[in-house]
């Protein structure tokens, strides 16, 4: 009955072999060596051996294979000695025949397992240094990203630097030329006050000048007296190119700078519209820059309608507003 049992149970060991359900294999196995009611042969035992070293095999844990196959060898040992003691004749060459098959198949076992097990050892010292070159790789990889970001940094400090520096170069320069801007403002205030000097000093010579012409013109018998101061006044309006020449020479300190940038801007303008822009940017009146220049105040307001007609300038726009940006 419990012959039948371990046939049996043999029989749903070997297709759960087949269905590579191992683990239950060895549970099924270790429970039918354990079981005390049936009355095991050294066939039998031989045979489980055999089973759990094909079992660890396919699970490519080959140290247990390979010590269940000494195990059935040594149970096959056993009964190859017994046989060999019971037929000394032709049963006794069967059972060597069968021993050297067994030991053939041992053999080639032993073969297969070694073989396995260096493939496995060849398996894992490639895993390894698959394993190394990734390490190497990712350390690789994390040394570049490092130096690519600190390369980042440092770049980024630089045009920080640079940044700051052309930044107070910028603050320096524009101190610089508010410096230089209220210092022409000075100077052109300071100018305006002794042109504005020169130019009462110029009318009243021209009025005096005129009054001389109106009585020369309305007398025919000077006295002496007349005669000699008449003299003395002419000599004094000989001066007047003089305060003219003084007017002008305020006039060109109004800067090169701003002479240069009015020319640059608008290449166009001659000689006379420049001096004209060089009066207005001094804030001289129509009456001021109408003396200096011997015309009339509408000639004076013509010669600035022409001018901003030439710089482009609407006409209802600040003509001195426009021209003082090139201060």
């Amino acid at each position: 009955m419990y012959h039948s049992f371990y046939s049996a149970e043999l029989g749903l060991l070997k297709i759960e072999i087949l269905e590579k359900k191992y683990n239950k294999a060895i549970l099924r196995i270790n429970r039918v060596l354990q079981d005390k009611r049936i009355l095991f042969t050294r066939k039998m035992k031989a045979e489980c051996q055999l089973l759990l070293s094909t079992i660890y095999k396919k699970k490519n844990n080959l140290n247990k294979a390979f010590n269940h196959l000494l195990e059935y060898k040594e149970i096959n040992d056993s009964l190859e000695l017994e046989l060999k003691n019971k037929h000394k004749t032709d049963a006794a060459l069967y059972s060597e025949i069968i021993f050297k098959q067994v030991q053939l198949q041992r053999k080639n076992i032993k073969e297969i397992a070694t073989k396995e097990l260096l493939l496995y050892k060849s398996d894992s010292l490639l895993k390894q240094k698959e394993l190394k070159l990734m390490v190497l790789s990712f350390l690789f990889i994390l040394i570049v990203l490092i130096f690519i970001l600190w390369r980042k940094i440092v770049l980024r400090k630089k045009d920080l630097i640079i940044q700051q520096k052309n930044t107070e170069i910028t603050k320096h320069e524009l101190v610089i030329k508010n410096e230089q801007k209220e210092k022409l403002e000075l100077d052109i205030e300071d100018n305006n006050k002794k042109m504005n000097t020169l130019i009462v000093e110029l009318s009243n010579k021209e009025n005096s000048i005129d009054k001389i012409i109106h009585k020369l013109t309305n007398s025919s018998n000077l006295t002496k007296l007349e005669v000699n101061n008449l003299e003395i006044f002419i000599k004094n309006e000989l001066e007047l190119k003089s305060t003219r020449a003084q007017i002008q020479h305020y006039i060109t300190e109004v800067g090169d700078t701003f002479f240069q940038n009015l020319q640059s801007n608008h290449e166009t303008l001659n000689d006379n519209d420049i001096k004209l822009a060089g009066m207005v940017v001094l804030k001289m009146s129509n009456k001021e820059i109408g003396i200096n220049k011997n015309i009339a105040v509408t000639s004076v307001k013509s010669a600035k309608n022409r001018l901003k007609k030439k710089m482009g300038l609407a006409q209802e726009k600040s003509l001195i507003d426009y021209l003082s940006q090139f201060l």
